[in-house]
């Protein structure tokens, strides 16, 4: 497949080749490489074979700051249902191989993860002091 012309008359990346030049370049971003680091080794790497500009390469740079961003969102939901439903598969486990210790700590992570842990004495505490003075008369002062 012949690669379309820019404007400019140079050729256009084809969509698999800007996903291999993301791909050649993560590594080195990820390490904290700068630009001009990185435009070496692009320019001396014979495995790469991608004669770029800087102004072309930062396009790129920019282009894997998206794609390591994207990868990051994460769907709350979904990873709680996913552990919840590990959670429970580990619970029959333990329960099966009658291991009441391993049962009762996979209990106690179930509950941590939905808030359902009794709180904490620090917590206790400060939870019935509010509710006190909430509910204390109030002094009128003369």
């Amino acid at each position: 497949m012949k690669k379309k012309e820019s404007s400019n008359g140079g050729k256009r990346a084809t969509p698999a080749e800007i996903e291999r030049r993301i791909t050649a370049i993560l590594p080195y971003v990820m390490l904290g490489k700068t630009g001009d680091e990185i435009l070496e080794i692009v320019r001396r790497d014979p495995v790469i074979e991608w004669e770029v500009e800087r102004a072309q390469l930062y396009n790129y740079i920019k282009l894997v700051n998206e794609h390591v961003k994207e990868s990051c969102l994460i769907d709350r939901n979904l990873e709680i249902g996913r552990v919840k439903y590990r959670l429970e598969e580990l619970f029959k486990m333990a329960i099966k191989e009658k291991d009441i210790n391993q049962a009762r700590l996979i209990l106690r992570d179930y509950c941590e993860l939905f808030g359902l842990s009794a709180p904490s004495k620090t917590e206790s505490d400060t939870t019935l002091k509010v509710i006190i003075e909430k509910h204390e008369p109030k002094q009128i002062k003369d």
